[in-house]
């Protein structure tokens, strides 16, 4: 299959280890991880484009012990035929089941950048999403909101910011990445920039420094500021 961003796939390494297969086995009771109709319903709600890939989503095996997470990757599609199949990488969302504690990473993929500052409008309906998805929040909103003051310090490509809210901890990660030479519709080289945002969620504060200080394969490395 051909897609128009095939590039960006290896983006999806970046998921936190701790999200992996195989990862955690489960200490405590089970927390609820989000079904594939519930996905589908932020999709709709927060005007996020695309849908789930059923052929790169995962479901772990439901085992006594064994690690249990869930994994939906959403593409926008363009156009499909019998042999081939063009579209937009969205989204690659995983939940986990972590020791009985609720983790939830997503990343969403590039976007043109015009701007050298993280323009957070534009990832209002990506925040809307990850917080229905999550769920427990005070309103959809409740993530942009927490940080849609927050601005790129000087110098700096990439940084994560945190907060706490009503129904968890969150963090924010933005990465721009650099310039690309692309083509107008005359033919003429235009110079152009795009970034990726990454929302992770944990049950608390807590749950993230455990996760944070132990990248020797229990949670992963801190991102960098």
């Amino acid at each position: 299959m051909k897609r128009l961003n095939n590039a960006v796939l290896s983006l999806c390494v970046l998921v936190p280890l701790c999200l992996l297969p195989g990862c955690q086995k489960g200490g405590g009771s089970a927390v609820p991880l989000p079904e594939e109709a519930a996905v589908l319903d932020a999709l709709e709600k927060s005007g996020l484009p695309g849908t789930i890939h059923e052929s790169e989503s995962q479901i772990s095996p439901q085992t006594e012990g064994g690690a249990r997470y869930v994994r939906y990757v959403i593409w926008e599609e363009i156009e499909s035929s019998e042999d081939v199949e063009t579209g937009w990488l969205v989204a690659n969302l995983t939940s986990a089941d972590y020791k009985g504690r609720r983790v939830m990473d997503t990343l969403f993929f590039e976007q043109s950048a015009a701007s050298e500052q993280i323009v957070w409008a534009d990832w209002k309906p990506h925040m809307a999403f990850a917080a229905l998805v999550w769920g427990g929040l005070d309103s959809e909103d409740e993530i942009y909101q927490a940080f849609c003051e927050k601005e790129l310090p000087e110098g700096k490509r990439t940084y994560t910011w945190e907060a706490r809210l009503s129904g968890g901890y969150c963090t924010v990660s933005y990465s721009l990445r650099p310039s690309r030479t692309v083509y107008d519709e005359a033919g003429f080289e235009v110079k152009e920039q795009s970034a990726h945002v990454r929302v992770g969620l944990y049950e608390s504060r807590e749950l993230y420094e455990e996760l944070r200080t132990n990248p020797d394969g229990t949670g992963p490395e801190p991102a960098e500021p």
